[in-house]
């Protein structure tokens, strides 16, 4: 009877080490989500902050007079106009790919009657024509404003699509050209591999056509695991702008969380294993267990001596 007397504030005690886990299980784990979300809106400012430098670069072209008269033809009669017209722009769109990191090349796309300038090629005719009837759009028309992939032009200029992931493109005013700019697909996983999500963790930057670039502990994922996000439900439902959800992937729980820009539609997405997530709550588990375990065994020794101490004192 002593020994369960000594027992009752251990029970106390144990309910009490159980309230406190869940509580900062509870409080961790919030935190914890808190904190990774803001990182990935953080990337997603960040990645939105390089497509306006690159939107910003691409508005010079399109109200460039000089450019606008050239693809007008307005100074074919000129060769020495024609001549100082290419030279000029060719060395103004080679400065602005050196100057913006986030630059893989610049095209500014006549019709076939004039010479494309470009910085991965010096001598190719214009394909405005082609390039939008791949874009799907009427001469005149607006293009859309960002696209991931532009295979006319891979293919006239021998561009390795691996090398952009995302497009900018924009009609020049007068209707007779197009500037397309091209993000550096490098540069976003370069910018992937600086954000550490903690081992194991994996994050990728999916365009609105599902082209992907994905990185886990700052390394580039291995082509033969495939697609990490893209193809996959969990992203497919994801919502409009930001969210989390808990999935389970081969047999592992992750925290999936996703980020989606306004502007070029694309998404960063991120899978933390859900260890991370609980891993500090865990340990005060551990700790409060093993002190429940403690402090009871030294209470029904306690018990025990207090119990037998009474015992043979009744005895004499």
């Amino acid at each position: 009877k002593l020994i369960i007397c000594f027992l009752v504030p251990i029970v106390f005690m144990i309910a009490l080490g159980v309230l406190s886990y869940q509580k900062a299980a509870t409080g961790m784990n919030r935190s914890y989500r808190e904190s990774t979300e803001q990182t990935i809106q953080m990337a997603t400012d960040y990645i939105d902050m390089g497509a306006s430098f690159i939107e910003a670069e691409g508005l010079k072209y399109v109200v460039d007079s000089e450019l606008a008269r050239y693809f007008l033809g307005l100074c074919d009669n000129d060769i020495f106009e024609v001549k100082s017209t290419i030279e000029s722009q060719r060395s103004t769109v080679s400065a602005s790919q050196v100057g913006n990191e986030f630059i893989s090349n610049i095209h500014l796309i006549p019709n076939s009657d004039h010479q494309m300038i470009s910085t991965k090629s010096m001598s190719k005719m214009g394909i405005m024509d082609e390039y939008l009837q791949e874009m799907g759009v009427q001469k005149g028309k607006s293009l859309p404003k960002w696209v991931d992939k532009h295979n006319t032009l891979d293919e006239k200029l021998e561009i390795k699509s691996s090398d952009y992931i995302l497009v900018y493109q924009m009609m020049i005013q007068s209707g007779e050209g197009i500037v397309v700019i091209d993000m550096k697909t490098d540069a976003i996983r370069d910018f992937l591999k600086g954000l550490d999500l903690g081992e194991g963790s994996t994050v990728g930057f999916v365009t609105a056509g599902g082209r992907e670039i994905a990185v886990r502990n700052g390394e580039r994922v291995p082509e033969e695991e495939g697609v990490i996000f893209a193809d996959k439900e969990f992203f497919l439902q994801s919502g409009e702008e930001a969210g989390t959800s808990e999935v389970t992937i081969d047999g592992t729980d992750y925290l999936y969380l996703y980020s989606k820009s306004e502007d070029t539609g694309a998404s960063i997405c991120a899978l933390v294993p859900m260890r991370l997530v609980t891993g500090q709550a865990d340990d005060i588990r551990t700790i409060t267990i093993i002190g429940v375990l403690l402090a009871s065994v030294i209470v029904i020794v306690i018990g025990l001596g207090i119990s037998g101490s009474i015992r043979r004192n009744m005895k004499r």
